[in-house]
């Protein structure tokens, strides 16, 4: 018997870049990996989308989140317009219910906050 017990899904909301002086290169702001430890990684929207037209990262958020569960985490770093919205989406696809990862500085971990609506 086969059980269908997926990895959890970590959706950083948004990637942030920054430029390298050395390769002359954008590059990652932030190192996730230490998040991969909850689960799947899965970035949900480019550094460059913008906030004056919010449908189309309202739409690539609800995509993303069309299978949230229980067993899910989002990373919100990023636009916090858009840090808003993956709240609310993420509360409303999955009954008021989500897990957050934050980044506890003295501890260098992320911890994991839950909030119930």
């Amino acid at each position: 018997m086969v059980l269908n017990n997926p990895l959890p899904t970590v959706f950083i909301l948004q990637e942030v870049l920054t430029w390298d002086e050395r390769t002359s290169e954008l590059v990652p702001k932030y190192n996730f990996s230490s998040a991969s430890s909850y689960g799947r990684l899965k970035v949900i929207l480019p550094e460059k989308r913008s906030i004056l037209v919010p449908r189309l990262a309202i739409s690539d958020i609800q995509n993303a989140l069309k299978d949230f569960g229980d067993e899910d985490y989002i990373l919100p770093v990023g636009n916090p317009v858009f840090v808003a919205v993956v709240g609310a989406v993420a509360s409303d696809v999955n009954d008021g219910r989500f897990k957050v990862l934050a980044w506890e500085k003295r501890a260098k971990a992320y911890i994991e906050v839950q909030i119930e609506l």
